[in-house]
């Protein structure tokens, strides 16, 4: 972020723990762009309720948006870093609810992808 930048996110997954991430970011005065949820009806639902201007039709939608700085994920668990991996690929930041992965070995692969050099 440069200065003059305001920080826009959104959050995927409209459950329980997306609703939680939605009020947090509007706390601390971040803009949440959009949401989305792998069922369209939830994320209409859900967009009527918490007001956010945009709801995506799909993943690749919303990790292609240059509006988007950050990327919240509280999906379920399995679907955690494979969206991850292709959010940052998309050169979005990542917050993740845990876990990242669901084996050990997955975890690794993942810390060995992030450490590679850009």
């Amino acid at each position: 972020m440069t200065a003059g930048h305001s920080l826009t996110a959104t959050v995927l997954g409209v459950g329980f723990i997306g609703a939680v991430h939605v009020e947090a970011l509007r706390r601390i005065g971040v803009d949440v762009v959009g949401i989305y949820d792998r069922d369209l009806n939830p994320g209409q639902a859900r967009a009527a309720e918490f007001g956010p201007p945009k709801v995506y039709r799909g993943f690749e939608e919303l990790i292609n948006d240059p509006s988007v700085n950050v990327v919240h994920i509280t999906t379920p668990s399995y679907l955690h870093f494979p969206q991850a991996k292709s959010a940052l690929q998309s050169g979005k930041h990542v917050i993740c609810e845990k876990p990242l992965a669901l084996e050990a070995s997955s975890q690794l692969n993942c810390w060995n992808w992030l450490r590679q050099p850009a």
